[in-house]
Parts: structure tokens; C-alpha cells; sequence
């Protein structure tokens, strides 16, 4: 039987239901994430973007970070990347919140055309140093200005024994995904640690075209987009 490794970060959901597709799940987080320390340079980075129109969570994990570090950002006018982040959000308090209905990533988020009611100003957005941005063309379009403002960290994981044993006997029915490319890079060194190098020819599920393009500089011989992890978009992506 086929099974996917789903690798979301420790505490960022739980294990699909593939039953329909014959596919067993394994949810296994190779990353934690952990809000920064309020530095003085990050204290003035949210002090600004608390004056700007519209303020971007691209995870749950950027909610947490700044509900830890500047809670009363929570209730001001957001923008979240996948419907879990902005449901995070309303449950603080926020009561404008534009997130798109069917594609959960970045890209589609800033393809709404909401933005152009703030065309011309500053935007703050609310993620880890590394993490994708929203695409320039796309940005010129809408003329934004964006703040990154870095303000949770990554922490590799060590993998379970049971998870090494499994990959060393069944790499050869395994699916695996990687919804950033911090994650991808760590399940990379995983396949390295349990020395299943030929495990990269096996179907890769990703979430965008920049972790794709990094899934191919890695060797991975079966890139498949989608635009979200789900049963129905992983069975479409298999059946290609």
C-alpha cells in the first residue's frame, strides 16, 4: 500500500483521511516553530506595521508569534495565507480578514483584488527569515510595498526510530510532500539519514513553484504541484 509522509511543522494539524485513495497517512513534524525575542529593531518593525492598512499571517505560526509578541495586532485589519490561519485570526478578535476562498497559498492570497484598495501603501508581513514572499510582478502590479517583519524561528526535528525503519522497508511505496522549503530541506537530510538516497524518485507533493524549483535543484525526479493538501488534489497529482 501507497502511504504519504506528511511533514507539517510539530502542532500544525493532523493526519489526512486517504482511505479512499488506498493510502495510509503518516504525519511525522520534522520542524517546531517558536516565536523570536522582542528585540529593539523587531519592537520598531511592529510599531510600524501596526500604522500600516493591512498586516499578512502566512501561518498559524505567525499568528501564535504575534499573539505573543504584540496581541493587540490580532485585531486589526489581516490578511491570511490557507483558511486555518485566518480562522486563527477570528479567533482572536480580528473581524477583517481577506483570505482566498480556494487556494490557500500566497500567491493566490495576493491575487485578490482587494488589494487594490490599499494600491500604493505598505504592507506588513508577518513570517521566518527564509520564508516565501509574494511574487514581484505580482507586488509591481498592485503597486505594495511589502515589510517583511521576521518574527518566528524554525527548529529541526529529530525523525522517530519507528519513522527511519519505516522509510529503510517501504521507501518504495512512499509519497512525500513539503508545504515550505524549510521542510523540504529537512526531510531531504531525512532521506539522507535513513540512506534512501533513490527515495527521491519517488512522488513529491508540494504546495509552489518556488519549492518545487528547490525540489529539483535537490535531485528529486517527481515534482507534483498542487495547490493545497488535500485527498482530492493528491489523487488528481498521482494519477498524472
Amino acid at each position: 500500500m501507497r502511504w504519504l509522509l506528511l511533514t507539517r511543522p510539530a502542532g500544525r494539524g493532523a493526519e489526512l483521511d486517504l482511505s479512499g485513495l488506498s493510502m495510509d497517512c503518516v504525519c511525522h513534524p520534522l520542524i517546531s516553530t517558536e516565536s523570536l525575542p522582542l528585540s529593539a529593531s523587531l519592537r520598531e518593525q511592529l510599531t510600524l506595521a501596526a500604522s500600516l492598512p493591512r498586516r499578512v499571517f502566512v501561518s498559524v505560526a505567525a499568528v501564535e508569534a504575534i499573539a505573543a509578541l504584540a496581541p493587540t495586532q490580532l485585531q486589526l485589519p489581516a490578511a491570511a495565507v490557507g483558511e486555518r490561519t485566518a480562522g486563527r485570526l477570528r479567533e482572536h478578535g480580528c473581524e477583517s480578514v481577506w483570505c482566498h476562498p480556494q487556494v490557500p497559498g500566497i500567491a493566490g492570497l495576493f491575487a485578490l483584488t482587494q488589494w487594490e484598495s490599499v494600491s500604493g501603501h505598505q504592507v506588513a508581513l508577518f513570517c521566518a527569515a527564509g520564508g516565501q514572499l509574494p511574487d514581484r510582478d505580482r507586488l509591481d502590479h498592485l503597486q505594495l510595498r511589502l515589510l517583511p517583519v521576521h518574527v518566528y524561528g524554525r527548529k529541526a526535528l529529530s525523525p522517530s526510530a519507528a519513522l527511519l525503519r519505516r522509510l529503510r522497508a517501504d521507501w518504495t511505496s512512499a509519497v512525500f510532500s513539503a508545504t515550505s522549503v524549510a521542510l523540504l530541506e529537512q526531510l531531504d537530510a531525512l532521506l539522507d539519514q535513513a540512506a534512501v538516497g533513490a527515495a527521491r524518485t519517488r512522488p513529491l507533493l508540494v504546495v509552489s513553484s518556488r519549492i518545487a524549483a528547490r525540489a529539483v535543484e535537490l535531485g528529486y525526479g517527481r515534482v507534483l504541484q498542487v495547490s493545497h493538501l488535500d485527498a482530492e488534489q493528491i489523487q488528481a497529482a498521482l494519477a498524472v
